[in-house]
């Protein structure tokens, strides 16, 4: 096994199967409830799918998990991906170097346009980012440790799913699906309809939702209101939900 620095060695007992400790210790990422969930399921099963509303901390959770398996993996490949150039580089891509430069481990991994490696080890051990509009890009990646993230998962087309399904050939290989279920066809929406293995489903925030509403109501009788952010975003979390499989 490589291990580039001592600090690698600890970080890999310290926080193999702990992704959430790892982001509160060493990114001072706070996640909410439902990240933890969805960041130990990631440890926990080689597939997992998140239907997220905009604006809950999608993209956020995924850079975590980006930086946690680079540094507590040995030789990790990391694969990121979206339907378009725009979402991929200006969005995820942007939110791994925001993380990253805020960091307890920024001057172990190296940020480029296109790739995060461990310095040092730039051929075997990193994370890229490759736009999801052909199977070839999905291809090619062979290491024990892999994980691929998909963001937009619902505007990824099926061709490119199989090809990434194919490539996760490896008992450590995993893969996590995010997105707004925004299509009725397709892999993300057969997955998130047919039923799965484990499914965690965030009820508290259902219930917030349904007492928002319960609120709501009660304002236009008695002459108060609620904020149109604060109901934005409490909708937003009731629609997140997760299944690992």
């Amino acid at each position: 096994m490589s291990k580039p620095y001592n600090v690698v060695t600890d970080l890999l007992d310290l926080y193999w199967d702990d992704p959430v400790a790892f982001a509160e210790d060493m990114m001072g990422f706070d996640p909410d409830d439902w990240q933890c969930d969805v960041m130990m399921d990631v440890t926990q099963f080689p597939r997992t799918s998140v239907r997220s509303g905009q604006g809950v901390g999608k993209t956020g959770l995924e850079a975590a998990l980006v930086i946690w398996f680079l540094c507590c993996r040995p030789n990790p490949q990391v694969v990121c991906t979206a339907p378009t150039k725009q979402q991929l580089h200006d969005v995820l891509w942007a939110e791994v170097s925001k993380w990253l430069e805020n960091s307890m481990v920024k001057n172990l991994l190296k940020w480029t346009k296109t790739k995060v490696y461990m310095i040092g080890h730039e051929q075997r051990w990193f994370a890229t980012a490759r736009t999801a509009n052909k199977p070839e890009n999905m291809q090619g990646f062979h290491e024990d440790y892999m994980l691929f993230i998909v963001d937009e998962a619902s505007g990824v087309s099926d061709p490119i799913m199989e090809a990434i399904l194919g490539t996760l050939s490896g008992a450590e290989n995993k893969l996590l699906m995010c997105g707004n279920p925004t299509r009725t066809s397709g892999f993300f929406f057969m997955i998130r309809t047919t039923g799965t293995v484990v499914v965690s489903v965030l009820i508290k925030w259902i219930l917030v939702a349904a007492v928002l509403l319960i609120v709501s109501a009660a304002g236009n009788v008695f002459g108060f209101e609620i904020s149109e952010e604060l109901s934005t975003n409490i909708t937003g979390l009731a629609m997140q939900s997760s299944a690992s499989w």
